[in-house]
C-alpha cells in the first residue's frame, strides 16, 4: 500500500516547494524514503517551521520513527488544517500544533533532534531569522532539512537601465553561510532532475 500522507479533501492546492520535503521523502523510489529515515533516530523529536499542511513533520511521525512533531505556522488558519490532517492520519496524539514566527523563538525554547522547513528563505532579512531560530531550538548534533526553491532577483542596472537578473539566490547564501560560520556540515540534495531549482538541504548540526 501506499505511504503517503493523506490530505483533507477540501485542501487548496500549495506551491510545488511547499511540499518538496514530504516528496523527497515519500515520492520516487524507496532510496528516497530511506534516505529521511536515516536521518532520524528512533524516538526523535522534530520540529517543523512554517509547516503548512504539516505534511512533511507527519511523515516523520507516520513512516520515518520519529515519536512526535511540532508542527508550526503564524497562520492559524493553516494550523486549523493541520489539525484536521493530524486527525485523519491518527496521528493527533502525537503531533503538537503551535503558532510560532520564527522572527520571535526565545532561547529557553525546548531544544529538537530535527527542524523541517519549507520555502521560508524569501529574503536575506527571513533567512537570518530562519538560521537563528534553527540555532536556538537544534539540539547539538541535531539535523536541519530545508526545502528550497532557488529565486533569483531582478534589478535595474544603475548606468544602464537595463533589467537584470542576480545569478546567485541570495537569501541562501545568506542561510549557508552562517550555517557555515558555525561549523555546520551542510548538503545539498536535488531531489527532482527535471526541476534543478527544488533542493533539499541537509544540515548536519556537528
Amino acid at each position: 500500500g501506499s505511504t503517503g500522507t493523506k490530505q483533507h479533501a477540501g485542501e487548496a492546492a500549495s506551491y510545488k516547494s511547499d511540499d518538496v520535503l514530504h516528496l523527497f521523502a515519500s515520492a520516487g523510489s524507496d532510496s528516497s524514503r530511506e534516505k529521511v529515515k536515516r536521518m532520524l533516530q528512533m524516538n526523535s523529536a522534530v520540529l517543523e517551521l512554517g509547516c503548512g499542511q504539516g505534511l512533511a513533520g507527519m511523515f516523520c511521525v507516520q513512516h520515518a520513527g520519529a515519536s512526535r512533531a511540532v508542527l508550526t505556522d503564524v497562520s492559524e488558519t493553516a494550523l486549523a488544517m493541520v489539525k484536521v490532517n493530524a486527525k485523519l492520519n491518527d496521528i493527533a496524539d502525537r503531533v503538537t500544533i503551535a503558532v510560532l514566527d520564527v522572527s520571535r523563538t526565545l532561547n529557553g525554547s525546548e531544544r529538537y533532534d530535527f527542524v523541517i522547513a519549507s520555502d521560508m528563505l524569501f529574503s536575506s532579512k527571513i533567512a537570518r531569522e530562519v538560521f537563528a531560530a534553527c540555532r536556538r531550538l537544534i539540539k547539538p548534533g541535531g539535523t536541519i532539512l530545508l526545502g528550497h526553491e532557488k529565486r533569483y532577483s531582478v534589478y535595474r542596472d544603475a548606468e544602464t537601465g537595463e533589467i537584470r537578473q542576480e545569478s546567485v539566490d541570495q537569501p541562501l547564501q545568506v542561510f549557508l553561510g552562517l550555517s557555515r560560520e558555525e561549523n555546520w556540515s551542510v548538503q545539498e540534495v536535488s531531489p527532482f532532475p527535471n526541476e534543478p531549482n527544488l533542493i533539499a538541504l541537509r544540515v548536519d548540526c556537528i
